[in-house]
């Protein structure tokens, strides 16, 4: 028997419906998948020259998968990493410590391959007081790069080309604010929709916003601090990671030395209103293993549509054969 008209539309609006509500669904899940980079450190630091990529499920990050190896530029190494919001194209920072350089690259999540972007360019020192630093977001209103280093730099990065746009005033704390007389350090920074973006200052052990300039990418450099993320640490800048992935949910990973001096990889939830941080467990079962930087992965636009389709096109070759079989 042959279906109705009315019938098939009832069934198709059933499929398109049930495909936005799978699509919603996973939008508005708090899993994230994250993807991070680190190498074993039995107490010198790990490899900066040759990282391993890896992701996890943001609910369960004691279960990691392997993507490959990391290998950045002779004499570099990556120092940050972030998904382009636009693309789901997995970026990163390498750093020249004899040159001074940095260069943004390109990392296949799949692969793990890095591809440089453009050509070097010169930023000095990124050595603050609790080590290396020089960490990357992408601003979601432009799609320009930020970069911040740990001697307080603060740059604007071309992401299609990978040219410096600008050098922008250093980052520091406002005038009035509890750690404007503070030593600090920003170990890792994040854009949330907005955009707002958030910085992690390592020393003070605080979440802070950094002022940007309604509608552009050129922030005032401004610093002020939101609150206490409840954590010591205690492994240096480069072993401090932070992300925010869709719906604003923000994460953080912490290096901290264990008992005889083991490092233990921690990962975080981060309360974007007030600092707080909620342990949701370790990265990995490894003792040994160093997480450098964290990314969560944002889908391209279209995926959840893609979705969608598939699921509609699904239900009306199930419908057919039904037709055919009756």
């Amino acid at each position: 028997m042959i279906r109705s008209t009315k019938t098939r539309s009832v069934l198709y609006s059933l499929a398109a419906a049930a495909t936005l509500a799978f699509a919603g669904s996973q939008t508005s899940s708090a899993q994230s998948l994250v993807y991070g980079i680190g190498g074993t450190d039995t107490g010198a630091g790990p490899n900066a020259a040759s990282y391993t990529l890896f992701s996890f499920n943001s609910n369960a990050p004691g279960t990691t998968a392997t993507i490959g190896t990391v290998l950045a530029s002779s004499g570099y190494a990556v120092t940050s990493i972030a998904f382009q919001p636009s693309t789901g194209q997995l970026y990163g920072f390498q750093y020249n410590a004899t040159t001074q350089q940095g260069q943004v690259v390109t990392i296949n999540r799949f692969s793990a391959a890095v591809t440089p972007l453009g050509t070097a360019f010169t930023i000095g020192s990124i050595t603050g007081s609790a080590g290396n630093s020089a960490t990357i977001s992408f601003n979601p209103a432009n799609g320009a790069i930020r970069l911040v280093t740990g001697t307080n730099g603060n740059y604007r990065i071309n992401a299609t080309t990978g040219a410096l746009i600008a050098q922008d005033a250093n980052v520091g704390y406002v005038s009035g604010d509890p750690n404007v007389n503070n030593t600090f350090q920003i170990a890792s920074l994040a854009y949330a929709s907005g955009p707002t973006l958030y910085d992690i200052d390592y020393i003070n052990g605080s979440l802070a916003t950094q002022n940007i300039t309604a509608g552009t990418a050129a922030p005032a450099g401004q610093l002020t601090t939101v609150g206490s993320l409840g954590l010591t640490f205690t492994q240096g800048a480069p072993s401090v990671g932070f992300t925010i992935g869709l719906n604003n949910a923000a994460f953080l990973n912490s290096s901290v030395s264990g008992q005889g001096g083991v490092v233990q990889d921690r990962f975080y939830t981060v309360n974007l209103g007030t600092g707080a941080t909620t342990f949701v467990g370790t990265i990995g079962g490894s003792t040994t293993f160093n997480t450098v930087d964290i990314a969560a992965f944002v889908p391209e636009p279209g995926t959840y549509a893609l979705f969608g389709l598939g699921g509609l096109a699904l239900l009306v070759i199930w419908h057919r054969r039904r037709a055919v079989a009756a």
